[in-house]
C-alpha cells in the first residue's frame, strides 16, 4: 500500500521473500517479512524498517495528518516484532501500530 503526507513524502507498505534496500539498510534474509519505507517528494530515502515474524502482511499505511505519525496495518501468524518490540499472537492475528513521527 501507498500513502503521501500534505509535504509530497511518500510512504510504502509491503511484504518481501529475501533481501530488500530502499536506499538505508539492508532489510530481510530471514523468509518472508513485511517492511515499512518512506522517500522524500524527490524520491529521496528517509527511513525504512523490517516487520518481522511470521506470514507478516502489512495491508494498508495512513499517515496522520495532524502528528504525521505513521499508521500501519495487516495480519500475522502467531509472533511479530517491530522495531525490536516482540508481540504474541494467535493461529491468525491482526496489527495496528502508529509510530510517532519523532521515532523515525
Amino acid at each position: 500500500d501507498l500513502a503521501v503526507d500534505d509535504g509530497g513524502n511518500i510512504y510504502l507498505v509491503g511484504k518481501n521473500a529475501g533481501i530488500v534496500n530502499f536506499g538505508g539498510d539492508s532489510l530481510g534474509g530471514g523468509g518472508t517479512e513485511g517492511f515499512v519505507a518512506s522517500f522524500d517528494p524527490n524520491g529521496i530515502h528517509r527511513f525504512s524498517f523490517a516487520i518481522g515474524g511470521n506470514e507478516v502482511a502489512p495491508v494498508g499505511v495512513g499517515i496522520n495528518p495532524v502528528t504525521r505519525d505513521v499508521v500501519v496495518g495487516g495480519h500475522f501468524r502467531e509472533s511479530l516484532e517491530v522495531l525490536g518490540q516482540p508481540r504474541s499472537g494467535i493461529e491468525a492475528d491482526i496489527f495496528l501500530f502508529a509510530i510517532s513521527a519523532k521515532q523515525l
